[in-house]
């Protein structure tokens, strides 16, 4: 059977391409290619029910990022992955996305995210799954691991398409309690853990984009000398839960400690501030206080910076605030800039996932902001932007405010910022109570993985009907007991 393929990759060599150009969301590195026609069609990469824990497994494959110009970053937004269910199997309730740094012998060393729990989009063969929150990397060469969350009682299995082209280094899988018995509990090659699977990678994409910082741009000096900021400066990074500022603990115009207001463009010697009265209105969203900054009639560039935050590497967060503009409509505006691990402040834009800007600004009249996707015109009061912050990182965000040499608005008011942050616990580990089968014998196994023609494996009963009971259940078995392909029933694929 012909599986699909993307029209992109008909004409593509059979080695995985790391694609030149990097829109937002696009293919940062391209397998989705050269898909398996014949058995073993997938491997299984699948966290089961705590009562078949020890079939709990993974597969992983690696891919590089190539070279990028100084202080350019790769932010990972998702991976698409190849996959089919186990016979009249399905759906997985999410998938975890693990990123690995390459280590000796170019298997996956030192985790670097996991982003587990993560809702998908698609249908067999094809899953999309998108972080939570970009994750900032460095080129070089890495490993992803795509894990299906699936109960086998009753939705059976689902297994990673193989590929039958290699690209680097080959896939790798394990299977932590060892349920299939292939001795494989730390990563190995699949062939060398299940000698059926002769295809060597599997079919994905990692998605992202690459961005450098923005240029600061330095039109006219500053009219008048530049102030001080008026909070400390080099504020000791905060832990995501303690990310937490509705600016009412200092009495105007003061700004809370670590957070510095400066100006790159001065004009009116006015800074960042904090306020409880005047426009835009209304002045705070949690009141008394809002921090605000004016928008005058000459160009200038005003800057709000907060404390940095640290994101730990199994830890999802995101960043919540209310503002509220009133720009000169498509000249002024204000943008969010964010500086990961000290590195030069680029626009956040990618990070936003909630309240994203509205318009472009003029290159007419000297914004410093000339051109760049922006918040411009009037917000009509306080609304809501999310921004995720990526993880392992520490991140400090910048309020930007530009305008030009024309016409003035109200300012713009930010208020309420907290973090939200999640360490999702890995599903319970299976009480032993799970192993599955007490009966090392291959009951009824629903083969997690591609293993065709398996390995000589005494009984095989493959009534497939998965007994929920620990004794005789229905083992899913990636390992090269019996049956010929991943169905976790002996089961042709799930494509017809």
């Amino acid at each position: 059977m012909q599986f699909p393929i993307t029209s992109g990759d008909i004409d593509r060599d059979a080695s995985a391409l790391a694609t030149p150009e990097f829109p937002t969301g696009g293919p940062l590195w391209d397998q989705y290619n050269n898909p398996a026609t014949q058995p073993p069609l997938g491997i299984g990469s699948q966290k089961f029910e705590p009562a078949m824990g020890t079939f709990d497994d993974q597969a992983a494959d690696d891919f590089v990022l190539p070279p990028l110009p100084p202080n350019n970053f790769f932010y990972l937004t998702g991976v698409r992955v190849m996959g089919e269910y186990s016979l009249g199997g399905g759906p997985a309730s999410s998938f975890n996305v693990y990123i690995y740094e390459n280590a000796p012998g170019h298997l996956p060393g030192g985790l670097i995210a996991a982003i587990l729990n993560r809702p998908y989009t698609g249908t067999p063969p094809e899953f999309t799954i998108n972080l939570i929150t970009p994750q900032g990397l460095a080129p070089g060469t890495y490993w992803v691991s795509v894990q299906a969350r699936q109960d086998f009682n009753p939705n059976g299995q689902w297994f990673w398409h193989n590929r039958t082209a290699q690209t680097n280094a080959g896939t790798v899988w394990q299977n932590p309690g060892d349920g299939y018995g292939t001795g494989c509990i730390t990563w190995n090659r699949k062939n060398a853990c299940m000698p059926d699977q002769v295809w060597p990678d599997q079919v994905f994409q990692i998605l992202g984009f690459a961005e450098g910082p923005t240029p600061t741009s330095t039109p006219t000096p500053p009219s008048s000398p530049s102030p001080t900021p008026t909070a400390t400066p080099t504020p000791t990074p905060v832990g995501c839960s303690g990310f937490s500022q509705n600016f009412d603990g200092v009495t105007p115009p003061t700004l809370p400690p670590g957070w510095t207001a400066t100006n790159a463009i001065n004009p009116d010697g006015v800074l960042w501030q904090t306020s409880n009265s005047g426009l835009p209105s209304p002045p705070a969203d949690s009141p008394p206080n809002a921090a605000w900054v004016n928008d005058p009639a000459a160009i200038s560039d005003k800057r709000l910076d907060s404390p940095p935050v640290t994101i730990e590497v199994l830890e999802n967060a995101a960043l919540t605030f209310r503002h509220n503009y009133a720009f000169e409509n498509g000249f002024d505006g204000g943008v969010l800039e964010i500086s990961i691990d000290g590195g030069p402040f680029q626009d956040a834009a990618g990070f936003i996932f909630q309240g994203g800007y509205n318009g472009t600004i003029s290159t007419c009249c000297g914004n410093p902001l000339a051109g760049r996707q922006a918040w411009t015109g009037s917000s009509g009061g306080f609304i809501t932007t999310t921004v995720g912050l990526p993880q392992g990182h520490t991140s400090a965000l910048r309020w930007r405010m530009g305008s030009d040499n024309g016409g003035s608005g109200q300012g713009w008011r930010i208020d309420t910022a907290q973090t939200f942050c999640e360490r999702p616990t890995p599903t319970s580990t299976p009480t032993l109570t799970a192993s599955p089968t007490p009966t090392a014998t291959a009951t009824s196994t629903p083969m997690a993985t591609v293993t065709a023609t398996a390995t000589p494996t005494p009984t095989t009963t493959v009534t497939a009907t998965p007994t929920a009971t620990a004794t005789a259940t229905p083992r899913p078995s990636p390992t090269p007991r019996r049956s010929i392909t991943p169905r976790p029933r002996p089961t042709p694929p799930p494509r017809p």
